[in-house]
């Protein structure tokens, strides 16, 4: 997946984004906020297609999700074509079990790039790792399953 290929065909300009850290561990946590800066990503990035979210008309999004070890992170990326006020809900899943519900809501200008970040959390070498975009209605769009190493 060439993410500097998908994104140039929307015109974004790419570099490197942060993470934030938790250890949480146990049923699905949510936490809710407002959209992150989006700077670009680093080679543990692994992300879907680029795609519309049907419920929000002018926003294209890209779901990924980071992988350092095995630590993980789930990051939904989005371009807004047409200013508005968007809602996605971006979920990290370890072994088909739902871990952590970052909830990004908020306006974004026309033409700009942001993300939503579930904190990263730690799992076992040789589980399955997968981010998962949900749009206010019913839109999903997943990221490649990674293996932890």
């Amino acid at each position: 997946m060439n993410f500097r290929r998908i994104w140039s065909a929307v015109g974004a300009g790419l570099v490197l984004a942060g993470s934030a850290v938790l250890g949480a561990a146990g049923t699905a946590q949510a936490d809710f906020g407002s959209w992150d800066n989006f700077y670009g990503i680093g080679s543990n990035w692994h992300c879907s297609g680029t795609a519309g979210i049907d419920e929000e008309p002018g926003l294209l999004a890209q779901e990924c999700i980071v992988v350092s070890g095995t630590n993980y992170q789930a990051v939904t990326v989005v371009r807004a074509s047409q200013a508005g006020n968007y809602h996605i809900d971006t979920i990290s899943i370890l072994s088909g079990q739902a871990q952590y519900d970052a909830y990004c809501a908020g306006v974004i200008a026309a033409g700009t790039d942001k993300a939503c970040f579930t904190p990263t959390k730690a799992g076992a070498a040789g589980h399955s790792v997968q981010g998962l975009a949900k749009g206010p209605q019913y839109s999903l769009l997943w990221s490649p399953s990674v293996t932890l190493g």
